[in-house]
């Protein structure tokens, strides 16, 4: 008998592909995650090479920029040092051009303590310059010449414009110095500097020259002669005091024209005539002539004079003196029964003279 044999039921059979989805599936998961991995482990060696690289790059430019900076640190010093090469030779310059300058530099506190002085201004004084510090100037400064200088000092304290005063210094206890000082105002609180210059020179050529005006004066005075001068150029004309009393005028500013008035008509062509010379020959011209006074008087003078050039060999102008000798030519008169305003046959021209020779043209 046969046997009937019952198959067993069907189980559901998955597809072969069915498995191979999921086995790829899972495969591909492990893989994303393995190629994850992967990636990540060369994006960190790649930012590790990156680091290094950007480390290495960094050393680098950290090295270039120090060299640099050296670089630049040994030109800064090498500059400094010139600066200060340069800075100390100005500095000792400045001391010697400070020291030896023809005039004397004091630096005064506000109540004229001497700060510092440079050695012509030390020698101005007779004292060592370390000796003068902290001493006041107005001790140096003589008695007459005290308010003076205390004027001046007030005035630099109080304002701050410049500011001078001549004054005498007492130069080692006895020897006096005319000075000159200038200084600009600081105001109250602030140290001045004064230059001080010694004009005793200056003053006794002064004072030389006053004299020798007074003893000109007084000779001139008691000989009775006035000095003129006239520049060629300007037509200018100086009269000294005696002049004028010659000339019979009080206050008088000659002119050629003016002149012309003053002379004698007889002798105004021998005044030319002795101008032209003078003039074309440049040498020492004298004369006698005649002036008609403002007051109608009619005078006899006495003038000599000569013509002084410039480098060029022009002009420049007429100097000399002029004397009244009426009396002498009455005194001849009566020797010689002469007439007093007749010009004597030998008389000499006349000397070029602005007294005379403005009047006329040359």
């Amino acid at each position: 008998m046969a046997r009937d044999y019952a198959l067993p039921p069907e189980r559901p059979i998955r597809p072969r592909c069915a498995i191979s989805r999921g086995a790829v599936s899972m495969m591909s998961k492990n893989e994303a995650e393995a190629e994850s991995v992967r990636l990540r482990r060369r994006a960190e060696e790649r930012m590790a090479e990156h680091a290094r690289t950007a480390a290495s790059q960094s050393i680098s430019d950290t090295r270039r920029m120090i060299h640099e900076l050296e670089f630049h640190q040994v030109e800064l010093e090498l500059q400094n040092e010139e600066l200060r090469r340069a800075r100390e030779e100005l500095e000792a310059n400045y001391d010697e051009l400070y020291d030896f300058a023809p005039v004397g530099y004091f630096t005064l506190g506000c109540h004229g303590d001497i700060e510092k002085a440079n050695l012509t201004g030390a020698g101005m004084l007779g004292q060592p310059r370390a000796w003068l510090l902290s001493r006041r100037f107005a001790t140096f400064v003589s008695p007459e010449s005290l308010p003076s200088f205390n004027d001046f000092l007030s005035r630099i304290t109080g304002g701050y414009e410049k500011e001078s005063c001549l004054v005498t210094l007492i130069k080692g206890g006895n020897t006096r110095v005319s000075a000159y000082i200038e200084a600009t105002g600081v105001g109250p609180d602030s140290s001045c500097r004064a230059v001080v210059v010694d004009i005793t020179s200056a003053e006794q050529a002064r004072s030389a020259l006053r004299e020798a005006e007074e003893r000109l004066k007084l000779a001139l005075a008691a000989s009775g002669m006035g000095v003129w001068e006239w520049e060629c150029d300007t037509g200018d004309f100086y009269w000294s005091p005696e002049c004028l009393m010659i000339f019979g005028v009080d206050c008088f500013c000659p002119t050629r024209e003016t002149l012309a008035q003053l002379l004698h008509p007889d002798d105004a062509l021998r005044v030319t005539s002795i101008v032209s010379q003078a003039l074309a020959e440049g040498k020492e011209q004298s004369a006698e002539c005649r002036i008609i006074r403002p007051n109608g008087e009619v005078v006899w003078i006495f003038a000599r004079g000569q013509v002084q050039y410039d480098s060029d060999g022009k002009p420049l102008r007429l100097i000399g003196i002029a004397q009244d000798i009426t009396e002498r030519k009455r005194a001849g008169q009566k020797a010689s029964s002469e007439p007093v305003n007749n010009i004597p046959s030998g008389a000499a021209s006349l000397v070029a003279s602005p007294t005379n020779l403005p009047s006329l043209d040359p």
